[in-house]
């Protein structure tokens, strides 16, 4: 079993992908201030233009000795910017390059796909590109993402060098699938592990941006 990438610096990743059978979060909460006045009534206010999100997922079952590397990996990652792909999202659209992508479609989203935000991708952020027999990246920091109408979004980012997964950008088709990513720290009590059976076990990852 392949054991999730990360990487030396200020910044870690994981791309392997998640338990499919367990349930997966993901929410999206905005910032406000509230001002009451006397008569009770409240007005509220908001505080951010886009909304804070966060994700939570199982990875897939391990053995014990995948799972004491990812132990080690766990302390390294609680003190540093981590992301992750939202697996819950998946986007189709033309076959990307080494620093750009044009979202066209996409098959599954938790909001209206009017609105920008159903996409996913933000400015700062990083992208998740996958295709069965190609390989897996991840992109970024994302530099440009510019809504248009369709829907579709054309996204960008400064280097041609993957920043996880394979060592260069490889060949992807229009099949090549893309997810967003949170980029954030681990929510409180997020680094724990089930046993399901004996010498097996699956670890919990949730991420909040930051």
């Amino acid at each position: 079993m392949a054991i999730p990438n990360t990487k030396d610096g200020n910044v870690r990743f994981i791309i392997d992908e998640p338990d499919w059978e367990s349930p997966m979060e993901y929410r999206v909460r905005y910032e406000t201030k509230i001002i009451q006045a006397r008569d009770g009534s409240e007005q509220r206010i908001r505080k951010q233009l886009t909304p804070k999100v966060s994700f939570s997922y199982q990875l897939a079952n391990r053995n014990a000795d995948d799972f004491s590397v990812r132990r080690s990996e766990q302390f390294r990652e609680l003190d540093r910017l981590l992301v992750v792909p939202i697996w819950a999202f998946e986007h189709t659209g033309t076959t990307p390059s080494s620093t750009n992508y044009s979202v066209s479609s996409f098959t599954r989203s938790v909001t209206d796909p009017s609105d920008g935000e159903a996409f996913g991708f933000k400015v700062g952020s990083y992208i998740f590109f996958e295709e069965s027999g190609v390989g897996n990246v991840i992109m970024g920091p994302l530099t440009n993402v510019a809504i248009g109408l369709g829907p579709h979004m054309s996204i960008s980012w400064g280097s041609s060098t993957p920043v996880a997964g394979l060592g260069s950008f490889p060949s992807y088709t229009s099949a090549a699938i893309a997810r967003p990513c949170v980029a954030g720290a681990r929510l409180s009590g997020a680094a724990k592990a089930n046993q399901h059976r004996l010498g097996w076990t699956n670890e919990m990852i949730a991420v909040e941006e930051i």
